[in-house]
């Protein structure tokens, strides 16, 4: 596998473009991770590529396995983290989000609520997996955020209802 190739390309290329025609017209700093996570889930719910992500799906397959595939994929999610990563920073400068807080380790926190969204509904079929981690990103924000930054985030929804087993 050419992983310099067309299809990693047209891969990148589709997501990036997918990541950024949702995140226009911003509201300040601080709204940018939230939307990032936002329009990342909203794509992985549509269904653009049969099981989800395609970086999301390649990445533990991979994981393990030492060599040009592997490298590239650990390239493009360390690219996303980087990114989850300066959006805060970025909020931080603006004052719209704490100093207390550690980039990278909400970086973390938020990708791990998106690949465990991705996890549940391509493993289990859980529709509601979406709503739960846009609710956690949010509340872990908004836990984080100074009054300017809370002010510039959407209101938290109430809790959903336990679904019935």
């Amino acid at each position: 596998m050419n992983t310099k190739g067309c299809n990693d390309s047209l891969l990148i290329q589709n997501e990036r473009s997918c990541y950024m025609n949702g995140v226009g017209n911003m509201r300040g700093f601080v709204w940018l991770p939230n939307k990032l996570c936002d329009v990342w889930l909203a794509y992985v719910q549509r269904g653009v590529f049969r099981g989800g992500c395609f970086f999301a799906a390649a990445a533990p397959e991979f994981d393990g396995r030492p060599g040009p595939v592997r490298d590239r994929v650990a390239e493009i999610m360390k690219e996303w983290l980087a990114t989850l990563q300066q959006a805060i920073v970025d909020a931080q400068r603006a004052h719209q989000l704490g100093t207390d807080i550690e980039p990278a380790q909400l970086a973390f926190e938020i990708n791990a609520l998106e690949m465990g969204a991705n996890w549940s509904f391509q493993l289990h079929g859980d529709k509601q997996a979406f709503g739960r981690a846009r609710d956690s990103i949010l509340e872990r924000l908004r836990r984080g955020s100074t009054q300017l930054g809370s002010a510039l985030l959407p209101a938290l929804k109430e809790k959903r209802s336990r679904s019935k087993r």
